[in-house]
């Protein structure tokens, strides 16, 4: 079967806003799907700040410089928008190379989360961030290693990013009147 794209998961299992990651399953192993996008934390970040975040969290086992080889991890230029596992001359694990997609706000926000539940059998040792504003750094750092940044995501990016994890609102506008419903149900059974 097709492996199920992490858009389809965030809309299949995102719950309400005040959850923000949830334990689900791909291919029989438990992964964690932040649920809060990172999108609308982007547009707020001080690339210098970003820099200095991501060097300090990642330099030990990456290069960031157009060119750079590989050290305990792959080259980290123009990894934004590039297929998964892709970069040359790097080992990847089986976990990861068996991934499709690219690296893009979700998948970075997905991986930098908790990378060993995201991917299990990553070889990444790197525990994760928890912190979403420090995530948004990394990768508003990572969208800048190119001689052609991507561009940050538009107000209309960030409302569908939005969307898809949190619904338009309706389903809680039904489940509360589902809730008010039963509700009086059990006061006029209870009088």
């Amino acid at each position: 079967s097709k492996p199920m794209e992490l858009t389809d998961l965030i809309r299949k299992h995102a719950a309400k806003p005040s959850h923000v990651d949830l334990d689900v399953t791909r291919d029989g192993a438990e992964i964690v799907v932040v649920v809060d996008p990172v999108e609308p934390l982007l547009a707020g970040v001080d690339l210098a700040v970003a820099e200095g975040l991501t060097v300090t969290a990642c330099g030990g086992c990456h290069l960031f410089n157009e060119g750079g080889g590989t050290k305990a991890g792959p080259a980290l230029w123009g990894i934004f928008g590039a297929d998964i596992a892709s970069v040359d001359g790097f080992s990847y694990s089986g976990a990861l190379s068996g991934l499709e997609g690219v690296w893009d706000d979700q998948s970075l926000n997905q991986f930098l989360n908790a990378p060993a539940k995201w991917v299990p059998g990553t070889k990444m040792g790197y525990a994760g961030e928890r912190n979403p504003t420090k995530r948004a750094n990394f990768i508003a750092y990572l969208r800048s290693l190119s001689n052609d940044p991507a561009p940050l995501p538009t107000a209309e990016e960030i409302a569908a990013a939005e969307e898809a994890a949190y619904g338009t609102g309706e389903e809680d506008d039904e489940m509360a009147g589902e809730e008010a419903e039963m509700a009086g149900e059990g006061d006029a059974a209870g009088s």
